[in-house]
C-alpha cells in the first residue's frame, strides 16, 4: 500500500461546509477520491498517526456537512471516504462501509475500506498473458495466467495506487501497464 506519514497540520486541511465544494469535473463528478475528517478536536489528536493514503485528497468538514453522513460527536474522529467518479448527486450516499465513526483503527479502516479496490482483467489480444504485482522494490510477482475472452476474466482485489504488468507468455513484451485508480474493468485489445 502506497501510504505516507506527512507532517501536514490537521487545521491546514481545507475545511468544507458543504458536498457543493468538493472538486468535480465538467460533468459533475467527483474529481478526486476523498477522505473527509470531522473538524473535530479528536481527529485533530489522532490525526498525527494516519498514514496518507494514495490517490486521495484529505479535507475536514464541518458539523452542518458532517451530519449528512453521521451523527456529529467531538468526541470522536467521525471520517468519510468518497470516491473519484461518483455524481454530485450521490456524494451525500456513500456506501455505508465508507462511514466510520468510531476509531479503533482508523488506519486500518482506511487501508480496507477506503483503499481497497477490484480490477478484472479481459483479454481480446488473441494470445494468452500473464499478469503480474509491481512492488515496492519494483520487483515483478506473478498473479495469474490471463487467457483469452471473458470467460477468462480474472478478478484481482488491491488497493488504489498498486501497479500491475501485463505481458505475452510466449515472447514475455510487455502488453499493458495499470495503475489501480479506482474499481475497474481493464481489457487488453478491442472485443471482436
Amino acid at each position: 500500500l502506497e501510504c505516507t506519514k506527512s507532517d501536514i497540520d490537521f487545521g491546514k486541511l481545507p475545511l468544507y461546509e458543504s458536498h457543493l465544494q468538493l472538486s468535480l469535473d465538467s460533468n459533475d463528478r467527483l474529481l478526486h477520491h476523498q477522505l473527509l475528517f470531522l473538524d473535530s478536536h479528536k481527529c485533530e489528536e489522532i490525526f498525527e498517526n494516519v498514514h496518507f493514503p494514495a490517490f486521495r485528497k484529505m479535507a475536514r468538514i464541518t458539523n452542518v456537512f458532517a451530519e449528512k453522513y453521521f451523527q456529529t460527536d467531538t468526541d470522536r474522529c467521525s471520517t468519510v471516504c468518497l470516491e473519484k467518479g461518483t455524481s454530485v448527486d450521490y456524494l451525500l450516499n456513500p456506501l455505508p462501509q465508507h462511514i466510520l465513526t468510531n476509531e479503533p483503527d482508523l488506519n486500518d479502516w482506511i487501508d480496507n475500506t477506503c483503499q481497497r479496490a477490484e480490477v478484472g482483467f479481459v483479454n481480446y489480444l488473441g494470445i494468452d498473458a500473464s499478469i503480474f504485482f509491481v512492488n515496492h522494490e519494483n520487483e515483478e510477482i506473478y498473479i495469474s495466467h490471463l487467457g483469452q475472452m471473458e470467460v477468462n476474466t480474472v478478478w484481482q482485489q488491491s488497493y488504489l495506487g498498486h501497479k500491475f504488468v501485463i505481458r505475452a507468455v510466449e515472447t514475455n513484451e510487455i502488453l499493458s501497464e495499470l495503475t489501480l485508480q479506482y474499481n475497474s474493468v481493464h481489457p487488453l485489445g478491442t472485443r471482436p
